[in-house]
């Protein structure tokens, strides 16, 4: 009688553990991967476009013509290259805004775009659906501050030499920027670089590169943000 009582309580006991492995990766999934992005709140919308593997948040400190300007930013930190506030040119104060870099080509980040512009009541859903068909043939990078005026004045000609992607473990793969659009030409008031898929017919960017870096430097500012590849996949197939 002990035996068979035994023998029952290994197929409930491996059945106990089977289903608790699922539902550790239930948990382990992240909001994007389990539902639809017509179903994100308005909090989940958010937190894509400032603090996910698309997107990454940085401090600007300092006072520039009474609006907060960047220094030298790599979100999640402030890298001062040696300078001190008083030193550097076009700051002084203490006044702190905070600056936003994203893979703005990816469908999660446009995705999430159109979440907030429904949920706002501002976008109609033939709006959202015409703005996430729109072809994305480059990568495209955007950086939003409520202090853009160092991108207005900036152009292609002055930061093309100063911009590029950088793959981590290529050290020699550098990605030029392509175009560049300052904020007072965009509707949405964003700086946008966009950087070329494929050169000679072969992808700039691979799931082997580990980590993508953008780079790119207006006027004094140096900005920097690292994006983890392997994190940003959507269907099994990188979401760039």
């Amino acid at each position: 009688m002990q035996t068979n009582s035994k023998s029952r309580r290994i197929p409930l006991v491996l059945f106990l553990l089977a289903l608790l492995g699922s539902v550790l990766t239930l948990m382990a999934k992240e909001y994007w991967e389990t539902k639809e992005f017509s179903q994100w709140n308005e909090q989940e919308a958010m937190a894509m476009l400032t603090n996910s593997p698309w997107s990454k948040t940085g401090s600007t400190p300092g006072n520039y013509g009474g609006v907060a300007t960047p220094q030298v930013l790599q979100p999640g930190s402030i890298n001062n290259a040696g300078a001190s506030l008083g030193k550097t040119q076009g700051l002084g104060g203490s006044d702190a805004a905070s600056l936003y870099i994203r893979w703005y080509s990816s469908q999660k980040v446009r995705q999430a775009m159109c979440r907030m512009g429904q949920l706002r009541g501002n976008l109609s859903e033939k709006s959202a659906s015409e703005f996430l068909q729109q072809p994305m043939p480059d990568y495209v990078i955007s950086i939003s501050s409520p202090a853009m005026e160092p991108f207005d004045q900036a152009s292609y000609e002055a930061i093309k030499l100063k911009t590029f992607l950088l793959s981590k473990k290529d050290k020699a793969k550098k990605i030029e920027l392509k175009s560049y659009s300052p904020p007072k030409e965009r509707t949405d008031g964003l700086a946008v670089f966009s950087f070329p898929r494929t050169i000679n017919d072969s992808p700039t960017v691979e799931i082997s590169d580990d980590e993508i870096i953008f780079v790119t430097q207006v006027g004094p500012t140096k900005f920097q943000a690292n994006f983890k590849l392997a994190r940003m996949m959507a269907d099994g197939k990188l979401d760039l």
